[in-house]
């Protein structure tokens, strides 16, 4: 059952009689892209500030009533959503829906509690910045991604996250945590009817309609320079790519596949020939940042020092012989195959159904879930080539290195 209710409320039920768990997910559009640059980390720190109580559930008394029933609890914040999941034997389902509801629909937010956590993310800040590998891929985003609102940190600074008051914790809340704006998955062993009934009920107090803002998530191609920096590290490591299509284009399937080709497993061409061929790299991996507006192929290894020329010469070879002479039909058969198998995992257990269907399904792209293994299927070699002749320039793939001080 999927229904969009005239309040703007979205519900999507996919039910299995004989799963013996379930799992809820309340997605939010409220990401990075719709904080002002005063709100830097405003919904990543809501997100962790939704598990301090609410109004028939204060305290801690979510989490703890949740693990009491031996479910599991937690929830992530992205560029572009906030997701609140819980995976629960059958038998707790309602009870633990009324929870994470009402944890959704009224949030306390006790001020002890926000200055508390405050301090709980300046310091999660300050370790994500004493990790240079972190730090590396996130200035390759905000390089890679100049004009689009997806450069927008999740976590903030510290200054950012120092000077939020709590009424602009609330005014975030208000603004985007409304009825057009959620998304409530459930799937697995549950009552539809009665679980239709408590989010109905639960949600009853929210506003209609979240505040407009004008979102900036188109990227054109531009030429990159390749960069070399130091940092803590013990090892070297490489990281590069170029700009793709949004994940809101029918492009992602011909993506998935090449990436998958280009260095998504250990028969790619990047790892046979970097890894296997000529030892530059202990490992290779390319995969994609899916974002709405434009996206990301990516591919990043760790290497020794002096390969660092030969790695990228070879990296930039292996995009043009793929452009110049395309692929062969046993790589697009094994990439079609991992690629289909893993989607097929995706729909394995309700935690898996739920997060998955519940991406595609807050994009309005319900068609992929029923379309994906057909039309990975339709995808010819010609498709591969063309996907890096529309996208690869030398100059539009820049390769960056973070060497040891």
């Amino acid at each position: 059952m999927k229904h969009t209710y005239d309040n703007g409320l979205r519900i999507a039920m996919f039910p299995n009689k004989n799963a013996l768990t379930a799992s809820m997910n309340i997605f939010v559009k409220a990401g990075s892209v719709y904080e002002q640059p005063f709100q830097a980390g405003i919904s990543h720190f809501l997100e962790h500030l939704m598990f301090k109580g609410s109004k028939k559930y204060p305290g801690d008394m979510l989490s703890r009533n949740t693990e009491n029933l031996g479910g599991y609890i937690n929830a992530c914040t992205g560029q572009q959503e906030t997701v609140y999941y819980i995976t629960i034997q059958k038998d707790g389902v309602e009870e633990t829906l009324k929870m994470l509801v009402d944890t959704v629909s009224n949030p306390l937010i006790p001020e002890d509690e926000f200055l508390m956590e405050k301090n709980v993310i300046i310091e999660e800040i300050k370790r994500h910045s004493d990790n240079p590998t972190n730090v590396f891929f996130d200035e390759f985003i905000e390089e890679m991604f100049i004009e689009s609102d997806v450069r927008k940190s999740i976590l903030g600074t510290k200054d950012t996250v120092s000077n939020l008051k709590l009424g602009d914790i609330f005014d975030y809340y208000h603004d985007f945590y409304t009825l057009n704006n959620i998304l409530i998955v459930i799937s697995g062993n549950f009552d539809e009817k009665k679980s239709e009934q408590i989010i109905l009920e639960g949600v009853s107090n929210l506003k209609k309609k979240s505040k407009k803002v004008d979102l900036r998530l188109t990227e054109k191609p531009r030429p990159h320079k390749d960069t070399v920096k130091k940092g803590r590290v013990e090892l070297s490591y490489l990281l590069g790519g170029f700009l793709i299509d949004g994940i809101d284009t029918d492009e992602i399937y011909t993506a998935d596949i090449a990436s998958a080709i280009f260095g998504g497993g250990k028969v790619s061409r990047l790892y046979k020939t970097l890894k296997d061929e000529k030892r530059l790299v202990y490992a290779v991996k390319s995969d994609l940042c899916p974002f709405e507006g434009a996206g990301l192929l990516y591919f990043y290894a760790p290497f020794e020092e002096k390969n660092l020329d030969a790695i990228k010469d070879e990296i930039h070879k292996q995009t043009e012989l793929i452009i110049e002479k395309g692929i062969t039909q046993e790589e697009l058969n094994i990439a079609k195959a991992s690629i289909k198998t893993h989607w097929i995992f995706a729909q394995e257990t309700p935690s898996e159904i739920a997060f998955n269907k519940g991406t595609w399904i807050l994009r309005n792209r319900e068609n992929v879930l029923d379309d994906y293994v057909r039309r990975i299927d339709e995808i010819k070699t010609e498709d591969i080539r063309d996907f890096f002749k529309k996208h690869y320039l030398r100059q539009f793939m820049p390769i960056s290195a973070l060497l040891p001080q």
